[in-house]
């Protein structure tokens, strides 16, 4: 992490190189086996209901029951009523295609953001997968994220469409003029209005981070290459976003749905619950919507630490001075704090909790290794650009010192994930093979005319609810909605 030496430099060059191949390959592991985790995926719960009302009614009325009767989440509708109408079997593919989405879509972003896309696109990359691998391993319950369709495209599919955005106001930017192209305006204000009309927590992420670059783009000394343009991008994309957030909280759907809550907390009460709801996701052992201090430093720690080998093998060449790299990297910490803290004011706000759902911190997660990975990755580039020449034990020990440091983190890190995601294969097969037969005999008994039905009551362990019996269970009033029954019970 210091100057390299003439001579010495080819050979330490050459190590870090590889040792980054292998650090990229490891990444991968799990997130390979989340793909072959996703093969299992079948409708759970709130999938019934969604793919009933989308078969039922078709897009068009289904958007205007949900809106009417439950939430205004109109592009999450939107999505949902698609893949209903392309068949239950869309679930399986659905972890593996938002996996290779997310990779790409932050893939091209960070490679913008970068200044030089072509020449980092490696790095872009390497730190892609690392931020995708890191914001996955952190969620307390992955499963409800990334393997259920209701947790995928509400919190994940919102995300993979922001990286897209700003991916692509980056590269009009920087291909066009100084004026904003009006087709490039429009169509990036129409994807951020999509991501926003996913998720009211990405919506005002989005709306603070686009209001923020806006605000410095107009203000930064020396002004930003093209900086009309980038502001005009920045405001249109965070004004459509917030135009997308008025039409999803004014549904009327949505005082239905609050009515299973308690009234909204007063200001102080949601600054109260806020705090408590932030400091409340860690805890000493970890639990349902809570992860260890352990794990919390061990998943900063990596994101630093492998974003800082990344941005020092692979990034190109830089002209910021290494202090003023120090300085952004410094700022990374207390901006992941107040998004983290923001990310969790709608929660506390819709839920009157101080505990939200577990999947819902999947977007304070991602926030959270992304700050701890921009930090390093900068702290990585100032380190190689600095003056100041390595001191001799540097040389001699240095590359030891970083492989092993290195080995410690993926064997703890990715490798120990993949382990875990491995040993929960024979329990997802059983499961989607007791789902299959089930639904095999309701259809075939639905064919033959029968007019209720009982299943197993069978739940995986990271559902939130299942059948039961009782036949005016909400849960069961959605099987015999989707499968055309008066009831469905189990046993």
């Amino acid at each position: 992490m210091f100057a390299r030496k003439a001579g010495a430099g080819n050979g330490q060059s050459a190590a870090l190189a590889g040792l980054s191949a292998i650090t990229l390959a490891c990444l991968f592991l799990p997130l390979l086996v989340h793909a072959r985790l996703g093969a299992f995926s079948r409708y759970v719960a709130d999938d019934f209901a969604l793919a009933a009302v989308a078969l039922r009614l078709g897009p068009v009325d289904a958007q205007a029951f949900w809106h009417q009767t439950w939430s205004g989440r109109f592009f999450f509708v939107f999505l949902v009523d698609l893949l209903s109408l392309a068949g239950p079997r869309t679930v399986v593919y659905l972890p593996a295609a938002a996996l290779a989405l997310w990779l790409g879509g932050l893939t091209w972003a960070v490679a913008e953001l970068s200044g030089a896309p072509r020449r980092n696109r490696f790095a872009a990359f390497a730190l892609a997968a690392l931020l995708v691998y890191a914001a996955l391993d952190f969620t307390p319950n992955v499963y409800q994220v990334l393997h259920w369709q209701q947790g995928m495209l509400v919190y994940v599919a919102p995300i993979i469409v922001f990286c897209f955005h700003v991916a692509f106001t980056l590269w009009r930017v920087r291909a066009g003029g100084a004026r904003p192209e009006p087709w490039a305006l429009v169509l990036g204000g129409f994807v951020s209005f999509c991501a926003a009309g996913m998720c009211e927590l990405v919506s005002v992420l989005q709306i603070t981070l686009l209001g923020a670059g806006a605000m410095w783009a107009a203000r930064a000394t020396p002004p930003p290459p093209r900086r009309r343009s980038l502001v005009a991008h920045w405001c249109v994309g965070a004004a459509a976003a917030a135009a997308a957030l008025l039409l999803v909280v004014s549904a009327p759907g949505n005082q239905i749905r609050q009515a299973m809550y308690p009234p909204h907390p007063s200001p102080a009460e949601l600054a109260r619950l806020s705090w408590a709801s932030v400091t409340g996701a860690f805890a000493a052992s970890g639990g349902v919507v809570s992860v260890p201090y352990s794990k919390a430093a061990a998943a900063a720690g990596t994101a630093f630490l492998l974003a800082a080998l990344f941005a020092h093998v692979l990034h190109g060449p830089v002209a910021v001075p290494p202090k003023c790299l120090l300085r952004r990297a410094a700022l990374f910490p207390a901006a992941g704090f107040v998004l983290v803290l923001l990310c969790h004011v709608p929660l506390c706000y819709a839920t009157s909790s101080a505990a939200p759902a577990a999947r819902s911190l999947f977007v304070p997660a991602f926030v959270f290794v992304a700050c701890a990975a921009g930090a390093g990755y900068l702290s990585g580039l100032a380190a190689r650009e600095s003056r100041h020449p390595a001191p001799g034990w540097a040389s001699a020990f240095g590359p030891a010192a970083a492989f092993g440091l290195t080995a410690v983190l993926l064997y703890a890190g990715p490798v120990a994930a993949a382990r875990v995601l491995r040993d929960r294969v024979p329990a997802s097969r059983y499961f989607a093979a007791t789902l299959d037969a089930q639904d095999r005999a309701l259809r075939a008994a639905r064919r033959q005319g029968a007019r209720s039905a009982t299943v197993t009551a069978f739940k995986p362990d990271w559902a939130d609810d299942a059948p039961s019996a009782n036949r005016y269970h909400w849960v069961n009033r959605a099987m015999a909605y989707y499968y055309g029954f008066e009831s469905v019970v189990a046993k």
